[in-house]
């Protein structure tokens, strides 16, 4: 399946168009889908018709797509799992998702790149390696992505930036991503993360698992998760 160009295509559609709605884009998944199936957001004109947004995140898609087929193969050769992301791949979503810079180059920053580089590789390799239920991954995850978020690792699009990667993962362990259906049900879980995360704030990280949302938000993931994966399934 996953040399499938329609099931990415699939995929990737939904994946960028719940982030269409957090952005307020004015297209359609279908539209997004033909983009993406038929490569059309790589003409030189894309950007002008489209926006640099959406294109933007169209190419951060093919960057997902083609590290989670490089992380496959490589698994298929050596039997080893090792995430094919590099330092660089991160750099470049980021810069994609921050093009005016907004942030600063916080990816230029070497004390940050020692620090943030090392801890994100090792999670992300870790959470490969082990033979986890979904349950047990998402729950490691919604306790990484809360962490990131109360510290702002990534400035504004740190919460964007996490999401994407996440599902990044949960795509290449077959899980189903973390994707919502209409627009309410993308703020419903936006807003009940953020007051997740407000709880949380002043928690040792131990301690975010006690907290009244996170069990509530753990099971809306695993819904979201498991409900994608049979969509994906019967494409």
């Amino acid at each position: 399946m996953y040399r499938d160009k329609r099931v990415w295509a699939e995929i990737g559609s939904r994946l960028v168009s719940s982030l269409s709605y957090y952005n307020d884009f004015k297209i359609s998944e279908e539209e997004i889908f033909e983009l993406i199936a038929n490569g059309e957001y790589l003409l030189d004109d894309s950007e002008e018709i489209y926006g640099k947004n959406l294109i933007n995140l169209l190419k951060i898609w093919e960057i997902i797509r083609t590290k989670i087929i490089e992380t496959k193969d490589n698994f298929i050769k050596t039997a080893h799992h090792k995430w094919a992301f590099n330092w660089s791949d991160y750099r470049e979503i980021y810069l994609l998702l921050d093009e005016k810079n907004e942030n600063g180059n916080i990816f230029e920053n070497e004390k940050f790149i020692n620090e943030k580089s090392e801890e994100m590789t090792k999670f992300f390799e870790n959470c490969l390696i082990e033979e986890s239920s979904l349950e047990s991954i998402l729950e490691d995850i919604l306790i990484s992505y809360i962490y990131l978020a109360i510290h702002n690792s990534l400035g504004i699009i740190t919460s964007i930036f996490m999401y994407l990667i996440i599902n990044a993962m949960l795509l290449y362990k077959e899980f189903g991503p973390i994707l919502a259906t209409y627009r309410g049900e993308v703020t419903n879980i936006w807003d009940l993360v953020k007051r997740l995360t407000i709880q949380c704030r002043n928690l040792p990280i131990k301690s975010y698992i006690t907290t009244p949302l996170f069990s509530v938000c753990l099971r809306r993931i695993i819904d979201l998760s498991e409900n994608n994966k049979l969509f994906f399934e019967s494409i």
